[in-house]
């Protein structure tokens, strides 16, 4: 099992925090850390039916904030989860991704996904609409950019000819988020190099493993990720989750301290969640 966390929410505006919890984390052995992402905020009540903390932000860039991050720790793994992939210029996150991996030693780990927040998309002049086939194509494009010197493409939205980063980076696996529905597991599937699931992975793996081994791919392994929240109980249930996601097939398991948590309160519990976890199933 890998284990991670996530910056806490009450953190997001103060950048020291940012990086004393990394290096926190860094310190005790966790595993990644993970950075929820937009690009755009709005003012509280823009979108009444949903939280503030999924539009509000104020949100981080990850390639800054990681590529900073990357120069005072030394070992623990930087992920987006997720980074909206159809808000941005391909080319663009093939580069900041390839550089990133090359400045942090390989630590960079690209979750992507399409968001519902269809304001976002116009104020980036993007196709909500069309963002799930886009995501597909920009996937597609981004591995071969980090495969290849110089690549030739042609699909609905790239078409350029022997053109590329004329650099390779360290592998840079693309973990995709979605939801439980079939034809989102067969996405993860034929192109993902990890699932992050938006919601309680469990029942839906067998499905995810039939999809991996139809497309050609084996199933032992593929990166699962799970969550628990630390905020809530005590180390039985953090351990009675952790073994349920992990006899499930989770691999890699988030644990956070909930939205209302920051600072040195959120950054103990995690750690206390972990060594819980840890003790009883390593």
């Amino acid at each position: 099992m890998r284990y991670g966390a996530g910056f806490p929410t009450g953190n997001w505006h103060d950048f020291a925090a940012l990086r004393d919890f990394a290096q926190a984390l860094d310190e005790a052995g966790i595993d990644y850390v993970s950075l929820a992402t937009h690009v755009v905020s709005f003012p509280p009540g823009s979108i009444p039916d949903e939280n503030p903390f999924h539009y509000a932000g104020p949100f981080r860039d990850p390639f800054t904030l990681f590529a900073y991050l990357a120069g005072v720790t030394r070992r623990i793994r930087f992920r987006t989860a997720i980074a909206i992939l159809p808000l941005y210029n391909t080319f663009l996150v093939a580069k900041q991704a390839a550089d990133l991996s090359l400045l942090s030693g390989g630590r960079f780990e690209l979750g992507v996904s399409i968001s519902w927040n269809r304001m976002e998309y116009e104020a980036m002049g993007q196709d909500h609409a069309a963002r799930g086939k886009r995501l597909e194509e920009q996937v597609t494009v981004l591995k071969k950019l980090w495969s290849e010197p110089f690549i030739t493409f042609s699909g609905r939205w790239h078409r350029f000819e022997n053109a590329g980063l004329n650099q390779l980076p360290p592998p840079i696996p693309v973990l995709i988020g979605t939801g439980n529905e079939d034809r989102l597991l067969r996405r993860v599937a034929r192109l993902g190099d990890g699932w992050l699931p938006l919601w309680d992975p469990v029942d839906h793996l067998p499905k995810l493993r039939r999809y991996l081994q139809e497309a050609g791919r084996d199933p032992n392994g593929f990166p699962v990720s799970g969550r628990i929240w630390a905020g809530r109980g005590g180390p039985k249930d953090w351990v009675a989750e952790a073994k349920r996601l992990q006899a499930a097939g989770v691999t890699d398991l988030g644990i956070g301290a909930g939205f209302d948590k920051a600072g040195k309160e959120a950054l103990s519990l995690v750690l206390e969640a972990r060594r819980a976890i840890a003790e009883e199933i390593g």
